[in-house]
């Protein structure tokens, strides 16, 4: 079995560390780390683009039912996480005929996947270029084809 980068940078600040070369060990785990964030980023943009691509899924769809392929894509806001609700909000509820357990969530969270939606607009954009480009690679030989037979005629 292979070891990851990360893990052959793991192993070697282990050795450092015990020879006692702490510092740049610290640096290396650090970028390590960075490399691992940005694979996943990678992997789960592609995984996202095949899905909504080859099988023609939707945003929200991906986003509510392919969660593990979504990674860090699915973010939110800060202002989206829901709130709790509070004893006191509990007994009014209570009071009212209904009856929840303590920290239930009492709103429902915005549901917005500003990322997964930036990552399908790219997406969209990247495939009309390409599109394009393999158009015009066809059309210049079929051009260039064209050409070597007028030459061959002559």
């Amino acid at each position: 079995a292979t070891l990851s980068e990360a893990q052959q940078l793991l192993g070697r600040r282990v050795l450092r560390k015990q020879a006692g070369g702490e510092g740049e060990a610290a640096a290396e785990w650090d970028e390590a780390k960075e490399k691992a964030k940005d694979e996943a980023l990678r992997q789960s943009i592609l995984a996202v683009v095949k899905d909504m691509q080859a099988q023609s899924l939707e945003v929200p769809f991906v986003a509510m039912y392919r969660k593990e392929h979504c990674g860090p894509l699915l973010s939110l806001r800060e202002a989206d996480c829901p709130n709790l609700a509070r004893p006191e909000d509990l007994y009014d509820l209570y009071e009212g005929g209904f009856s929840f357990p303590e920290r239930s969530i009492m709103s429902l969270r915005a549901r917005r996947w500003d990322l997964l939606w930036k990552v399908h607009a790219l997406a969209a954009e990247w495939l009309s270029y390409y599109k394009r480009a393999k158009k015009r690679l066809e059309t210049y030989a079929k051009v260039q084809f064209a050409a070597q037979e007028a030459g061959k005629e002559e």
